[in-house]
């Protein structure tokens, strides 16, 4: 797993997880098991609460990172690597240490559950301040959003970078603390909202503790903010749909060239170009098969309906319509 373990392991104190019961969460994700090959899955972290992060520290960066493994058609797993620092947790002062923040930052998704264990390790972290932690802290977050937490091989050239650059950042002894984390393999993926929190089991009942519906901190069941603990909030969500598929890039790349040919209008061309968006439809990592079956045949009724209507035409005017104007239902 990520190189986090070793934080964990040397780190470890009180803490508690769990998955938040039902009712008194936000009813926006149904509580359900996620089917493997059927489904798509996203985790979004919701909010946090940082409490005393430092005596006698007057500056410091908070930041999260998440390593999330899941597995996927070769066999070996996916990896997903996010550093987030949001404006509001940037810099903090020793007068501005207790706060929550409503994040709503995507660690994952949406990707194709392809079933076995998903491994998830997502970290809290203040970090002392010091000449280079605000550059490398925008390099690294910088560098998440170029890889992305959708598309498998857009991720794949930055996981190393990125796990080496947050290790450099936060192995510098006591200059970084590990405030609050997780560390864990779902076996069975459950939909619905949970709780890591710096506390221990004999400390707190989870039947006890319900989300806000509007910036989703965590609350005792009287509505009082919990308060007196760092936690960290965490969705995991599942769809039957990819809304975003068109934008897969080995798709996208595909499709646009496939559409060249079909402007041409050779029609050996366009059956070789239609044969490998077909391999990538059917093969792509991020897609299910179910859904790049539906995609292939309706871009190749699409191609058969241009060319039926225009074998007796001059024109050489062929074009198929932007990928996204294809529906998955």
């Amino acid at each position: 797993m990520g190189w986090l373990r070793d934080i964990f392991v040397s780190r470890t104190k009180d803490w508690y997880y769990s998955q938040l019961p039902v009712d008194p969460s936000p009813n926006t994700v149904a509580s359900k098991t996620v089917i493997a090959d059927s489904e798509y899955i996203s985790v979004v972290l919701k909010s946090m609460r940082i409490v005393d992060v430092r005596k006698g520290l007057a500056k410091f960066y908070a930041t999260v990172h998440s390593h999330i493994e899941v597995p996927y058609s070769t066999g070996k797993p996916a990896i997903f690597n996010y550093v987030t620092t949001p404006g509001t947790l940037e810099k903090l002062d020793s007068a501005h240490i207790d706060r929550v923040v409503n994040l709503n930052s995507r660690l994952l998704g949406p990707i194709p559950y392809r079933g076995a264990d998903i491994k998830m390790e997502i970290g809290l972290f203040s970090i002392k301040e010091a000449d280079l932690a605000e550059p490398f802290i925008n390099l690294l977050t910088s560098m998440s959003s170029l890889a992305g937490v959708s598309f498998i091989n857009t991720a794949l050239p930055y996981i190393g970078p990125l796990e080496k650059g947050f290790e450099l950042l936060t192995g510098s002894g006591n200059d970084t603390v590990l405030e609050i984390g997780i560390k864990n393999e779902f076996s069975i993926i459950n939909t619905g909202y949970y709780v890591v929190i710096r506390a221990s089991k004999s400390s707190i009942n989870v039947s006890d503790l319900k989300i806000d519906t509007n910036d989703f901190r965590l609350l005792y069941k009287n509505n009082t903010i919990v308060e007196d603990y760092p936690y960290m909030v965490f969705e995991i969500s599942s769809s039957q749909n990819r809304d975003d598929w068109f934008n897969i890039p080995e798709i996208s790349d595909s499709y646009n060239k496939l559409q060249e040919q079909v402007r041409k209008g050779i029609m050996e061309d366009v059956k070789n170009a239609l044969t490998v968006f077909k391999l990538i439809v059917l093969t792509s990592p991020d897609l299910l098969i179910r859904d790049g079956k539906i995609i292939y045949k309706k871009v190749e009724n699409e191609i058969t309906e241009i060319f039926a209507t225009t074998t007796t035409s001059k024109s050489k005017s062929y074009q198929l319509k932007n990928l996204k104007e294809f529906s998955l239902s």
